[in-house]
């Protein structure tokens, strides 16, 4: 806690400037994108792109529509937004320290960045920052079940802490680079990122999940949206251990159409592969990449979504999002669903009053079946986990889509309150539910992870014609399952001061799991725990 609080002074003394209204188009989490997605929500913006984080050039049409149909408060904060990000450089310098405490564990992290956007020209935009860390252990420390850190440092492991600290030195960076107009642009940097109608953790991409270096091309016409992105990912062991390792690549192409102003509908499919670069994985049409696959046997993970997204009056949206993987062609025209049921959806309900007491009310279900977004790999075998997984939907060794684990469940409501324009209040629930699929008729052979892939002595267990298990499809059907818990509430202030802007935040997590899974990711029955959860953070941008 002294090194927090030292932190903090020197954020609070540093520095003269001007005030600014400091946001990074290139931070997927910035708040810039719950603005954008509450202004979607009320109907001020229209359709948006499945893939963000957007250009400067897109961003600034969008906080322009919002300057000429919004409330007097929707115009102050497009203002502002835009006075960060139009001109040829916008750069600022951030001082800031984040500490988070759970018992037994705390986590401290003290640090300086610069963050610069803007255009070179009107065609050409940047954003990026890069940033220096004192931090006291890895990132994901002192964190809720199943919630991930939502900022990426590159880990070294012979950098060693500095004296008598505790804190070892980290480098944080973001950039994005943009080239083209607001309705067709290309994008590539070092990016976190997020894809189809659920902005926050998602089954598809989801906002939290590694950085990865990242080319897209983005393509919007007045009746459809088009969208191939590649991503150069790293590769780890079959069980999740080693790496980072070069040599691994995801590659995902959508089409968004939009047969009525209030309807979104998406067609979309992936590829996860590597040991070898393959260019069939950019061809640029959905249905495209399976039938390449086809042509040399089916090398890599493949996978296949729907969406749908409905803005219906009083601002109130649904969404919905199927994902998924490695079906059966031949089992799928026969109308024959039990068929490598690996697959994600999610579905959501929202309400967007912008009220003085409710700004937005959102519910939210997300259901991973067994062995969803895992690949066996060598063999058809996971007899050496110390063997390169080039085909499991990871990147550094995290879930590229949701947080929580295959064979789990997760419900959550959300409410969003901004008592005043410098303040946001968000106070939440969820209950996440998750059995190990690889736990049943008294035999365990996985540990029911994104790295347990399901297969038995080279069969897969989910499958037709496995015998060793007559319930193919084990959706948490064990007798014992891990039950978690949790409710809280988060709050960020920000104060602009003639010396510069600052920012606070602070949240509060309680946890009760019921049931939690052990060593081996089997629940223990009759076994509880509850946690509380503090995180607090103090920034300030010059």
């Amino acid at each position: 806690m002294r090194k927090f609080a030292a932190a903090a002074l020197v954020a609070a003394l540093a520095g003269l400037a001007p005030a600014l209204f400091g946001q990074e188009v290139a931070q997927v989490n910035d708040r810039l994108y719950t603005d954008l997605e509450l202004w979607q929500d009320r109907g001020l913006i229209g359709d948006l792109p499945p893939l963000r984080p957007f250009p400067i050039q897109l961003v600034v049409k969008l906080l322009n529509e919002v300057s000429a149909r919004g409330t007097r408060a929707d115009r102050t904060l497009a203002g502002e937004y835009l006075r960060a990000i139009e001109g040829s450089a916008n750069a600022h310098l951030e001082v800031g320290a984040l500490v988070r405490s759970s018992p037994g564990e705390t986590y401290e992290q003290a640090g300086v960045s610069v963050v610069a956007q803007g255009a070179v020209t009107p065609i050409l935009t940047y954003s990026g920052d890069l940033g220096v860390f004192g931090v006291s252990g890895p990132s994901s420390t002192a964190l809720p079940t199943y919630v991930r850190p939502t900022q990426d440092f590159l880990n070294d492991s012979s950098v060693q802490p500095l004296g008598s600290s505790g804190l070892t030195p980290r480098l944080s960076m973001t950039s994005q680079l943009a080239l083209g107009s607001d309705s067709l642009y290309f994008q590539t940097g070092v990016l976190q990122d997020s894809f189809g109608p659920f902005w926050g953790d998602n089954a598809v991409l989801s906002p939290d999940a590694p950085q990865s270096v990242d080319f897209s091309l983005t393509w919007r016409q007045g009746f459809f949206t088009y969208t191939q992105l590649l991503k150069d990912i790293s590769a780890t062991q079959n069980d999740g251990g080693g790496g980072p390792s070069p040599g691994k690549f995801l590659s995902l192409n959508s089409l968004d159409f939009y047969p009525a102003s209030w309807l979104t509908l998406g067609i979309f499919e992936s590829v996860v592969w590597g040991d070898g670069f393959d260019p069939r994985y950019l061809l640029p049409a959905p249905s495209v990449l399976y039938y390449a696959q086809g042509l040399v046997g089916w090398p890599g993970a493949e996978h296949f979504g729907l969406s749908a997204e409905a803005r219906l009056p009083h601002a109130i949206k649904v969404d919905a999002l199927l994902y998924q993987g490695d079906a059966s062609f031949n089992d799928l025209v026969k109308l024959d669903f039990n068929t490598m049921d690996l697959f994600s959806a999610q579905g959501g309900l929202s309400w967007t009053p912008n009220l003085p007491f409710l700004t937005r009310l959102s519910l939210n279900y997300l259901l991973v079946s067994p062995y969803a977004y895992t690949h066996v790999y060598g063999g058809g075998t996971q007899a050496d986990p110390t063997e390169i997984n080039y085909e499991n939907y990871t990147n550094d060794g995290e879930n590229m889509g949701p947080s929580i684990d295959p064979n789990s469940d997760r419900l959550e409501i959300e409410a969003l309150v901004r008592p005043a324009p410098f303040a946001d209040v968000t106070l939440f629930g969820r209950i996440v539910r998750h059995g190990n699929a690889s736990s049943y008729g008294g035999t365990t052979y996985g540990n029911g992870t994104v790295f347990d892939d399901g297969y038995v002595d080279g069969s897969p267990s989910f499958a037709p014609g496995y015998t060793g298990t007559s319930e193919l499809f084990r959706f948490l059907s064990q007798p014992v399952l891990e039950q978690i818990f949790q409710i809280g509430a988060a709050t960020s202030l920000r104060f602009e001061t003639t010396f510069g802007e600052i920012l606070g935040t602070v949240s509060y997590t309680f946890e009760f799991i019921a049931n939690p899974v052990d060593a081996s990711g089997n629940p223990q029955a009759g076994v509880s725990e509850a946690n509380n959860y503090i995180e607090a953070g103090l920034t300030y941008r010059f």
